[in-house]
């Protein structure tokens, strides 16, 4: 045999083996592409959804309406993102988003869509607020470090910071040091987000397979920090899987986790009654006109020995 034929049985041969390989690394760049796409259309959507938002009075999404223009900016953001705006079907990316948190000082709202068979609705829970049962006693958290405490039977009990909380109830041992409260705080926050989170995706499989859906989504993994700092703050957080890309041996399943914290630019101010101290937000009625100091959060106005003013702090 010639040696040009064994350089072209040589080459031959190597190309039967390498080309496995080059179409694989070809899938993965073409799945990092489109996960990275993704990423970054899911992150502007949250983006856009949280902007509509100044935290002037103390909530990111306290009425309706900023609840359900929040959810709207975030479909309209990702259906321009995905040069879907405007064709047949925009109509179809709820089926790619299984849930959008919002996620407010007291609480979260999960914005969900139920699929009656024709076209998908969407649906806005009540709000989800951040407690938990220690004993007899239910401890309500806030993002901007306030506290409220309540009876076994629901009623208001104390409201105001850790550490008169503390004071009060020393066997809440999570309430003695800054340290040990944050890090209580930040898990009944992550474990109740990421929990609906999870909820919300099966509800959408559900319906999925009721309607004769193959598509399957399931929550990536993500680690506790992770989880934490996308939840420490009011904003928007949301879950895209897009289109499962096939190949030979499978499919490439690309999706996306994103978040957006809003910048509080709210303050707290005080002022004096006969000798008691409040701390209402700038806009109540009976905050000083022209206050001499200002607060960034309740817990540093309750610090200063303010109770919070029953009218605006709720």
């Amino acid at each position: 045999m010639k040696a040009s034929h064994f350089t072209i049985l040589f080459s031959v041969l190597m190309i039967a083996f390498l080309l496995p390989h080059f179409i694989g690394e070809e899938i993965t760049t073409e799945a990092s592409r489109k996960q990275e796409a993704y990423a970054q259309y899911l992150t502007n959507a949250c983006i856009t959804a949280a902007s509509g938002s100044d935290m002037s009075d103390g909530l990111a999404f306290g009425s309706d309406a900023e609840r359900e223009g929040a959810v709207s900016s975030f479909y309209n953001s990702l259906a321009l993102s995905m040069n879907l705006k405007n064709t047949t079907t925009e109509g179809s990316l709820p089926y790619y988003v299984p849930a959008i948190i919002l996620i407010d000082n007291d609480g979260f709202y999960v914005s969900y869509n139920e699929y009656d068979g024709n076209q998908y609705n969407n649906i806005l829970t009540p709000v989800n607020t951040y407690t938990r049962q220690y004993g007899n006693d239910v401890v309500k958290f806030y993002l901007d470090g306030g506290i409220s405490i309540l009876d076994r039977h629901g009623e208001y009990a104390y409201f105001g910071n850790r550490q008169d909380a503390y004071d009060k109830y020393p066997s809440l041992s999570f309430l003695q040091t800054e340290e040990d409260y944050t890090e209580e705080r930040a898990l009944v926050v992550t474990e109740l987000i990421k929990g609906q989170m999870e909820y919300y995706i099966n509800y959408h499989n559900t319906n999925n397979r009721l309607y004769q859906a193959s598509y399957t989504f399931s929550l990536p993994a993500i680690s506790g920090q992770d989880w934490a700092n996308l939840v420490d703050a009011p904003g928007v957080l949301s879950f895209l899987q897009g289109i499962k890309m096939s190949y030979p041996k499978g499919y490439v399943n690309v999706y996306a986790l994103a978040g957006s914290r809003i910048k509080k630019s709210t303050h707290y101010v005080v002022s004096e009654d006969a000798g008691f101290m409040y701390y209402h937000t700038p806009e109540c009625s009976h905050a000083p006109a022209d206050p001499t100091r200002l607060f960034p959060s309740m817990e540093s106005a309750a610090k200063y020995g303010a109770a919070p003013c029953p009218d605006c702090i709720r």
